[in-house]
């Protein structure tokens, strides 16, 4: 199923983060900061690379799998069997995508230093004393926050496609596509 899937999304969308990636990672890397954890966590604590790099591209990647052909609900012999089956596997392509993210963010700070002395010289660059000030009270390191804030980005990669194949069961592909739009505008504001 994971094929069938990676089939109907195609590797465009994939190349196109790859190359979101890369233009955020580098634009996070020109703004002067000497650390690699500060760097990936300016990347991805940039709600504009999120909102309008990031979840686009995801939005399309799940909605281009929402409709169901009643041959393939036949051979898992029941419908939450084949949701779950879609799901996971929907699941490990956005973990393939994450993974990408990752990847790119963690290459276009290659070069820089890799051990971190706290927080103490986070708060320069892109990452802004307001959100080092913060992640600063609540990890003990730049490197758990990191891991923390990339998990979380995992997790939310598998729930929104939880919820987009939910939309795309109990409506129309039409009708699902309108509400993920709107709630994509949403998010804009």
């Amino acid at each position: 199923m994971i094929r069938k899937l990676y089939i109907q999304i195609g590797w465009g969308k994939f190349l196109l983060l790859l190359v979101f990636s890369a233009a955020f990672g580098l634009s996070e890397r020109t703004s002067g900061t000497s650390e690699l954890s500060a760097h990936v966590l300016a990347a991805l604590n940039d709600q504009h690379y999120f909102i309008f790099a990031v979840l686009p591209i995801l939005l399309f990647i799940c909605g281009s799998v929402m409709e169901d052909a009643e041959i393939a609900i036949f051979r898992y012999g029941t419908y939450s069997r084949y949701f779950v089956s879609k799901w996971r596997c929907l699941g490990m392509l956005c973990s393939g995508l994450w993974l990408v993210q990752m990847a790119t963010l963690f290459l276009t700070g290659l070069g820089l230093q890799v051990t971190a002395n706290g927080w103490d010289d986070l708060s320069g660059g892109s990452l802004s004393k307001e959100i080092a000030s913060l992640l600063a009270e609540h990890f003990s390191d730049p490197w758990v926050a990191l891991l923390c804030t990339a998990v979380f980005l995992l997790i939310g990669y598998w729930l929104i496609s939880l919820l987009a194949l939910w939309l795309g069961h109990f409506l129309p592909q039409s009708y699902a596509i309108k509400v993920l739009l709107a709630l994509y505008v949403l998010s804009v504001f």
